[in-house]
């Protein structure tokens, strides 16, 4: 027979307070230290308390986008049919403004996440709270994108390759057509090699893809809650969930099954899945490197027994 609890004294570090509700969700007093696919489930507790201000600033993020595009499309449109090289040069020029636009959303939805976290309430306003980080956010997404050209680039080989060979085959059948009149057949094993060739170029172009976004997935909660440069940043992400890296790859490829899954929905499954997987980046973050002032769920306990008077 196991001892009772003692009412009295707090419970054991792990469990929740005696007598709280099971929809407020727990906050580890002290990072885990460790990556687990476990943490969606967590995440989804999150969300599911915070759901219609997750919903509103999804909304915003879309609204403001389409915005962006329309208005790109617009100036690009009326520099076409006036031939104005002002308006030309404005509208070459805006065309990088979905690019900062999108930064600046997905930055202002890792503060979001990193606030709910926090404090366990998702505030709309902390979307907006990430213009003093701008610079850090558009240099950092500059130099992701040159380390996944280079992660890329093996599978472009592969594949670039094995579209060529087939390619030469043809420009040889052609030539001698053109001298027998007689089109040459392609042996069986061309066409074998060719599909492994591309097969194998696909799988290193996207492995290489997710595996370098395993590594890099800290970097824009470092930025937005730590206010590190963008070397300093994607340099202690990688760092930091190189000693996780397995288990990083796994989550993330969740993840990515958990939102494809969201576009198979008309894409309107995203406005769950995106506040999802920008939660369970905040939690990883929180779980590795920790959130500063982050606030510990209300501690509730029973009532004392009432003594017995028979004793």
């Amino acid at each position: 027979m196991q001892p009772s609890q003692n009412p009295y004294e707090p419970p054991p570090y792990g469990q929740p307070p005696y007598a709280q509700n099971s929809a407020v969700p727990a906050v580890s007093r002290a990072p885990r230290a460790t990556v687990s696919v476990g943490v969606i489930s967590e995440a989804w507790s999150y969300l599911a308390s915070n759901l219609g201000p997750w919903l509103l600033a999804m909304v915003a993020c879309c609204a403001i986008s389409y915005g962006v595009i329309a208005l790109c499309t617009f100036l690009q449109d009326r520099s076409q049919h006036q031939h104005s090289s002002l308006l030309s040069f404005v509208a070459g020029l805006a065309q990088i403004l979905p690019w900062i636009i999108t930064q600046l959303l997905l930055g202002g939805l890792t503060k979001l996440a990193i606030g709910t976290v926090r404090t366990r309430s998702a505030k709309i306003s902390d979307l907006w709270k990430v213009t003093n980080v701008t610079l850090s956010l558009l240099l950092s997404s500059l130099f992701q994108g040159f380390l996944y050209a280079l992660a890329c680039l093996p599978g472009f080989i592969v594949f670039m390759i094995s579209i060529i060979i087939p390619i030469m085959h043809v420009g040889e059948s052609a030539f001698k057509f053109l001298g027998t009149g007689k089109i040459p057949g392609i042996s069986s094993s061309s066409v074998a090699t060719t599909t492994i060739g591309v097969s194998f170029g696909f799988l290193f172009f996207f492995g290489g893809l997710l595996l370098l976004a395993s590594l890099l997935l800290l970097a824009t909660p470092l930025i937005v809650e730590r206010k590190a440069g963008p070397w300093r940043a994607n340099v202690q992400s990688i760092a930091t969930l190189r000693r996780h890296f397995w288990s990083g790859v796994l989550l993330l490829l969740v993840l990515g099954l958990i939102n494809i899954g969201g576009m198979l929905l008309c894409c309107v499954g995203l406005l769950l899945t995106i506040p999802l997987t920008q939660i369970t980046i905040a939690l990883v973050y929180r779980d590795l490197i920790g959130i500063e002032g982050i606030v510990a769920p209300p501690t509730v306990y029973a009532p004392p027994p009432i003594a017995n008077p028979n004793i």
